[in-house]
């Protein structure tokens, strides 16, 4: 009878869960589930089936307690084997029970038992748990371009959050390095800029972050690996060039790319030059094309070692063809080029030529009566730049004829205007003479940007005539310049420069100087137009921090103008304490400071956080340009030193805090660089070097480490099989000497360890990374100690098992020999128990107590057996078994199995077997031979109800049980199948345990499965008529054929094609004959093949003989043809097939009833025969040597066929008619 309903013991496993105040109850069964009627309780009371007093239906009643919750079906949502429904509100730490009557659920189409007892499907409410942040995101876009050597391309990481940090280990990019990474000031938007990392040319590449690693500043963290989009690498060609490209950049900026010089003159010949990053490789050289025209590869000059390469073209001339730049714009591009079409990024410099100098547009040039009080005014047709130089290139010169003074006027930035096109000398600054004719001479450092010079430009005119007002204003001093950068120290020269608002001179012999705050002087060096010059020689203790005019009185009374008017003192006193501008043309005030005091050595040089790779602090980086930073005073200068090699220079900030990156351009090699630092104050002075610093670079990933092994400790069970019931198990290795060790699964970090001096190392997962059962495949990756990780390694499949195998319960005894195989009699003393349901791989081991006596393994389908270490006595045995699993857990012993060992067998044979008559073949059924190669045996007297086995020479090829009385047959099985040959048959018989007894009395039997193909027959040299007697062609229609080559005593049967046309036995010897009754006669001519088959005396049939070919025919020739041949005096007579010419018969030629001649004799006397239309020798020809008309007659007898027959002549005579011979 089929159940309607399923096992009481389908109880489902209860899970509750609660996040955010919401309770979540899972109810997992072991089949898919389906909804059915009634309702779910949770209470932590009981309940009662009662029946439903309006529906007559069993329901269940809450009794007693103080919590319980009713969840109806349509609150319920069921996912195959998984009831599921919201239980919200429930008190947190109460253990609950589950309650729901017989139907409610469903499965298969029966109802699910009721649960109604507590504890049987519980749960406890567990604490609320708060969601976790929002997620960190983040999306990433590539800069469309291609990764070349000296060619970074960008990557913008714009994240959903801001960030704090972005872990260096959380970015892996495909064939590139991370040179950088800056980010925006709310700290969402990185960009990471990716170099060359190494040779090769790759299509398809991205950069991924490992969202795992980064945290954003409120704590949100990613999850995933996200990868950008594509970008392409081609780092073939390692060599690059320096972005920036030098040429002839004569002009206000040797920058910009505007000159004049556009090569065409030896004086100013034009070049192109740069610098080479990296060295090339003999197959590679520099491309360099001037406006679309090639330049000769060869006349490229590319000069240096190791890495300070620089490459130029033109730069030496000698034998150079001159470079020629075209007027306006023009383009220069290089790059390096290997043979095989790789490139490094190309390089680009636009060079515009220009060498139109400035024209003046306007001046007062050819006037007569230029106005004393008049500014004059200079306009040019481009902006003109100005520039201070050491020399008198800045003076605009005022030349009067005669005996009037020249007038000199240093410019600076107040004279130009409406943006440089116009220069104003105002009337106060140029003080001209009445009625004197003026040579006004442009300064040399006039020039538009590309250089092309104002000067040469000479403007003449004559200031307005009459009597010249004479000059009684005392000049007065307008400012102080200082050359040089404004700070100095001892033994270096200040020049102080004091401008007056015209021209003067020191009409003394004494030489004045002007006093300095710092208790100092400076003294007069000569009189330069508007300035009179003063110099001071900082000596060692005239520090200062400002230095300042600070007394003017020695000018009074020995300064005055070229109108001999003194100067003005008081008017000139605001330069004292004034301050002081610098010499930059335009002038801007700034503090002049004297120090003479060299600084102390600054702090020692620190790796900048971001630069150090690997372990904070260790100096240890993958970072080949790293970034160094330190403290010094403030705006000192900083050279740093690797050993006595200046590497790099930065300027310290007004806090004295310095930062540089150094292995810029030229990344640092991989070693050891001891740094120091010096820094130079203002002034000059030079500290000593500051405390070493040793930095390491190290840009090698270590190499990926050898798969890890389990721990000795770690591994429960069978050491080595990589199976464990530790989940935070503990793996070893061996990498660098200091590495540190990570373990993953997939992308997920488990745990750490760090390898000692000698690389080995140790490293536990971690207790919040426990792995579930199952198989984990563990990877570990290396990190160094600059922080380059590793690829990963090769991995480990590691097995986690916490379950405890359950008990054996299918024990049984494998070696249980006899009649039964399940009566635990055996007789095997090295017994074996066997069984199934065993974990895969687990040991076994058979107990007696708690001692082990014997062990086994089970297989892959939990099949095993296990083996005694002993033999075991005659008797009764009991024993259990347990099993072992691979994570070494021991079940609980088995049931006692008990067996018993009986090693006596019987002490009688049993009688002779026989060979079953319906096995024995051929003619006799009782001479023991037969083709049957699996007889069948028979026997009686054997013990009853014993096993009885059958023995061909030795070997057991059948079995048996006997019956009551002892009979037994058997057949001998097809696996044990007798090849031909002679067999002694014996048999023994077996008692309960399997032990035999002796043998029986031996059966001679003879197994023959084959019969060969007698020789072929032959016919009767008496039944071969004709001329022949072995031609085999003959008119007997019952011949007689014999043969030989068969089995004594053998059957023959002979056929013609497949009729049978007799039979008969053959002799001893194998020979045989036999004639053809007349009833298998032949009645038709033709042609027959005859073959014999012979059957042995076991029954076999051979295959048909080789056949002999009979040719029967009865029937005689036919004349076809006759005919006279006169010119050879022969005759012709054609028959229907191939004849034999008997002349002893009548054949004769006969002439007026006289015979004229009779042929006989061989062939060729006087006859021959030849071949014809009735075959081969079918026509008989005869030689006539006589003339005249005959008669030829013949009869039946004269002409016969092969097989003898005599010729059917029908007309007895011919007519032979032949002329005579010719004379």
């Amino acid at each position: 009878m089929s159940s309607t309903s399923l096992s009481s013991s389908a109880l489902p496993t209860t899970s509750a869960s609660s996040v955010a105040g919401a309770t979540r109850i899972d109810l997992n069964y072991a089949t898919a589930m389906a909804k059915g009627s009634g309702s779910i309780f949770i209470t932590d009371c009981a309940v009662q089936t009662v029946i439903d007093r309006v529906t007559g239906q069993p329901k269940l009643r809450v009794v007693g307690g103080s919590y319980s919750k009713e969840i109806t079906l349509d609150q319920v949502s069921i996912s195959g084997t998984h009831v599921m429904f919201d239980a919200t509100g429930l008190p947190a730490g109460a253990k609950l029970n589950v309650y729901m009557g017989a139907g409610t659920l469903t499965s298969g189409g029966k109802a699910a038992p009721a649960i109604t007892v507590p504890d049987k499907a519980s749960f406890t409410v567990p604490a609320v748990t708060e969601p976790p942040p929002p997620s960190l995101s983040a999306t990433i876009v590539v800069e469309d371009r291609t990764l070349k050597a000296g060619a970074d391309i960008k990557v913008t990481v714009t994240f959903s959050k801001a960030l704090a940090t972005l872990p260096f280990d959380a970015i892996s990019a495909d064939h590139a390095s991370i040179k950088g990474v800056t980010h925006s000031t709310d700290g969402r938007t990185w960009t990471i800029t990716l170099g060359a990392a190494d040779s090769i040319e790759s299509v398809s590449n991205a950069l991924r972050l490992d969202m795992s690693k980064v945290s954003s500043s409120d704590g949100s963290r990613g999850s995933g690996v996200l990868a950008s989009g594509n970008y392409k690498v081609d780092t073939v060609v390692d060599a690059y060039l320096f972005d920036i490209v030098q040429v002839n950049d004569e002009g206000v900026s040797s920058t910009d790319g505007i000159t004049y010089v556009s090569g065409a003159h030896s004086s100013d010949r034009q070049f192109v030059a740069g610098v080479l990053l990296g060295e090339l490789a003999a197959d590679e050289h520099i491309e360099l094309i001037i406006n679309g025209t090639a330049v000769d590869k060869s006349k490229i000059l590319v000069v240096g070692e190791g890495d300070g390469w620089s490459w130029s073209y033109n730069i030496v001339g000698e034998g150079d063809p001159s470079l020629v730049f075209n007027e306006g714009t023009n383009t220069i591009t290089a790059r390096v080029v290997k043979a095989d079409g790789h490139t490094s990024a190309t390089v680009t410099k636009t060079v515009i030529l220009d060498t139109d100098p400035p024209v003046v547009e306007s001046s007062p040039d050819g006037a007569t009566a230029f106005a004393l009080d008049a500014d004059i005014v200079v306009t040019f047709d481009q902006a003109v730049y100005w520039h201070y130089e050491e020399s008198n290139a800045d003076i605009l010169y005022l030349r009067g004829e005669g005996s009037a003074p020249d007038i000199e006027i240093y410019l600076d930035e107040t004279n130009f205007s409406e943006g440089g096109k116009k220069l104003t000398i105002s009337a106060a600054e140029h003080h001209m003479l009445a009625g004197v004719k003026y040579t006004l001479v442009l300064p040399e450092n006039l020039m538009d940007l590309a250089g092309n010079p104002v000067f040469g430009y000479e403007i003449q005119f004559t200031t307005a005539g009459g009597t010249s007002v004479p000059d009684t204003t005392s000049p007065h001093a307008t400012r102080v310049i200082v050359e040089g950068d404004g700070t100095y120290k001892a033994g270096e020269t200040i020049t102080f420069r004091v401008r007056f608002d015209e021209s003067v001179k020191v009409i003394t012999e004494a030489i004045p100087a002007i006093g300095l705050s710092n208790g100092k002087k400076a003294s007069f060096y000569g009189a330069f137009g508007n300035d009179l010059l003063f110099k001071y020689t900082v000596g060692a203790g005239d520090d200062t921090a400002d230095l300042e005019i600070d007394d003017i009185a020695e000018l009074g009374g020995t300064v005055q103008d070229l109108s001999n008017n003194m100067l003005d003192l008081l008017a000139s006193a605001h330069i004292v304490h004034g301050g002081i501008y610098d010499n930059s043309g335009y002038g801007t005030m700034f503090d002049v400071k004297v120090d003479t005091i060299a600084p102390t050595a600054p702090a020692a040089a620190t790796l900048d956080t971001d630069s150090d790779s690997g372990t904070k602090g260790d100096g240890i980086t993958s970072d080949n340009s790293p970034t160094l930073t330190g403290t010094a005073e403030n705006n000192a200068r900083i050279a740093i030193y690797d050993g006595a090699t200046l590497i790099g220079t930065t300027t310290a900030n007004s806090d004295g805090v310095w930062s540089t990156t150094i292995g810029y351009p030229t990344a640092l090699t991989d070693g050891t660089y001891t740094i120091t630092v010096k820094q130079t104050d203002r002034a000059g002075n030079v500290s000593p070097a500051s405390a070493p610093f040793t930095l390491v670079i190290d840009t090698v990933k270590p190499a990926a480490p050898a798969a890890p092994a389990l721990a000795l400790e770690s591994d429960s069970g069978t050491p080595g099989d990589r199976i464990t019931s530790d989940d935070t198990p503990t793996l070893t290795g061996t990498a660098e000497a200091n590495a540190t060790v990570e373990i993953y699964e997939g992308d997920t970090l488990l745990g750490t360890g760090t390898a000692n001096e000698s690389g080995a190392w140790y490293a536990t997962v971690d207790a919040a990374h426990a792995l579930s059962e199952g198989v984990h495949n563990l990877t570990v990756k290396q990190v160094d100690l600059a922080g380059n990780r590793s690829v990963v390694g090769g991995a480990i499949a590691l097995t986690i098992d916490k379950t405890v195998p359950s008990a054996l319960t299918n024990v049984k005894l494998a070696t249980d020999t006899g009649i039964s195989s399940s009566d635990r009699i055996t007789n095997e003393r090295y017994a074996v128990l066997s069984g199934t349901g065993a974990e895969a791989g687990a040991s076994i081991k058979i107990m007696q107590g708690e001692v082990v006596v014997g062990v086994g393994t089970s297989d892959g389908e939990g099949n095993w057996n296990a083996y005694f270490g002993s033999p075991l006595n005659e008797g009764e045995h009991t024993y259990k078994v347990r099993q072992i699993d691979a994570a070494g857990h021991a079940s609980a012993d088995s049931p006692s199995i008990t067996f018993t060992l009986d090693r006596t067998g019987p002490e009688s044979a049993p009688p002779k077997p026989q060979l079953d008559s319906s096995s024995d073949t051929g003619i006799s059924s009782s001479d023991g031979i037969t083709n049957d190669s699996t007889p069948t045996f028979t026997g009686s007297g054997a013990m009853a109800n014993s096993m009885v086995a059958l023995f061909a020479n030795e070997r057991q090829v059948a079995s048996a049980i006997t019956d009551a009385s002892g009979n037994w047959t058997m057949t001998i099985h097809p696996d044990e199948e007798l090849d031909d040959g002679f067999y002694s048959i014996g048999l023994k018989q077996f008692d309960v345990a399997g032990n035999k007894s002796p043998y029986s009395e031996s059966f001679n039997l003879r197994i023959d499965t084959h019969a060969d193909k007698p020789e072929r027959p032959v016919l009767a040299a008496s039944s071969d008529s004709g001329a022949s007697s072995s031609d085999g062609i003959t008119n007997d229609t019952t011949p007689t054929f014999s043969g030989n080559g068969a089995e004594n005593g053998a059957g023959i049967v002979l056929y013609a094609g497949t009729r049978v046309i007799g039979s008969t036995t053959a002799d001893s010897a194998g020979h045989w004959e036999l004639t053809v009754l007349d009833a298998d006669k032949f009645t038709a001519d033709g042609s027959y093949a005859i073959t014999a088959k012979q059957t042995d005396k076991a029954g076999n049939t051979s295959d048909a003989s080789n056949p002999f070919t009979l040719v029967i025919d009865t029937s005689g020739p036919t004349v076809s043809s006759f005919l006279n041949k006169t010119s050879a005096r022969e005759a012709q007579l054609g028959f229907s097939e191939q004849i034999v010419f008997k002349p002893t018969g009548m054949f004769k030629l006969i002439q007026a009833a006289t015979d004229i001649l009779s042929f006989s004799g061989s062939s060729a006397s006087n006859w021959y025969v030849t071949d014809g239309a009735g075959g081969h020798d079918s026509v008989l020809n005869f030689k006539i040597s006589m003339s005249g008309l005959y008669n030829l007659q013949m009869n039946n007898e004269s002409v016969l066929d092969l097989a003898g027959n005599v010729a059917i002549i029908g007309s007895p005579q011919w007519v032979v008619d032949l002329p005579a011979p010719p004379a």
